[in-house]
């Protein structure tokens, strides 16, 4: 790892547990959508140097704007501050449209790990936007994503939002396959079969809940790759979640 990622990894540790919203916005006359970005880090820290403003700035290449979230963590990590701070995050986006010059009711949810497992909460009913009265996200791109907390999980990320002792109230309260029906959002996942961190289980059982569902989704289940990488050693994905991004919004892209 070079002087630079040392520096921006050590920030992220570092880091507070406050609210944070960063925008990345591009020049354009016309709105389109937008990306709201959850950096991964087992809701003790926010890993925005990997993947928050890699996958912004890639994003804004592409001609749209995007926004990395600081949600809750460490001790504001328990449900649902989390949740609530995306709310926050897409209330304010969305009352500054105008400004930030984008289609205030056309977004992806782009998250990784811990991120991942907080975008496909909230794009459930009972748990996210409808229960905050907001929109559904136009679709998720979630990168090897904590799902479950019924399976092999990546324990660290539970705790942290339901505490030490899991009752099964609140396993299945945080899982996301327990609270997702049919309106689930289209849904792109990609992970490794050499994750050691979150268990790929995690990956296909999402993928077969939407089988089941008969959502709209993509799976890429790559052999190699180690978590937490984001875009570092494979960013094949990133063109795949693109196309599926672009094939799924509401209004078309002018590029």
């Amino acid at each position: 790892m070079d002087i630079k990622n040392k520096i921006a990894n050590f920030k992220d540790i570092m880091a507070s547990d406050k609210y944070a919203l960063t925008p990345y916005i591009v020049n354009g006359n016309d709105p389109k959508p937008f990306a709201l970005i959850l950096p991964g880090g087992g809701y003790g820290i926010i890993m925005s140097s990997v993947e928050g403003e890699p996958y912004a700035t890639r994003i804004n290449e592409m001609g749209y704007n995007a926004f990395v979230l600081r949600y809750g963590i460490k001790k504001r990590a328990r449900y649902p501050i989390p949740l609530e701070d995306v709310a926050r995050a897409l209330r304010y986006i969305r009352t500054n449209a105008k400004r930030f010059n984008v289609l205030k009711d056309e977004y992806a949810i782009w998250g990784s790990s811990a991120g991942g497992h907080l975008a496909a909460m909230f794009a459930t009913k009972t748990l996210g936007y409808e229960y905050y009265q907001l929109p559904k996200p136009t679709c998720l791109i979630l990168c090897y994503p904590v799902v479950s907390a019924m399976v092999a999980t990546h324990i660290p990320s539970i705790d942290m939002i339901i505490g030490l002792k899991w009752t099964d109230d609140k396993k299945k309260m945080v899982s996301v396959e327990c609270n997702m029906d049919k309106d689930f959002p289209p849904t792109f996942i990609w992970n490794s079969l050499e994750d050691d961190v979150v268990p790929p289980i995690n990956s296909m059982l999402l993928n077969q809940k939407c089988d089941q569902l008969g959502i709209i989704h993509e799976y890429h289940q790559f052999t190699h790759g180690h978590h937490g990488k984001g875009l570092k050693e494979n960013s094949e994905w990133f063109d795949f979640a693109m196309r599926f991004w672009k094939s799924n919004m509401k209004k078309a892209s002018n590029d």
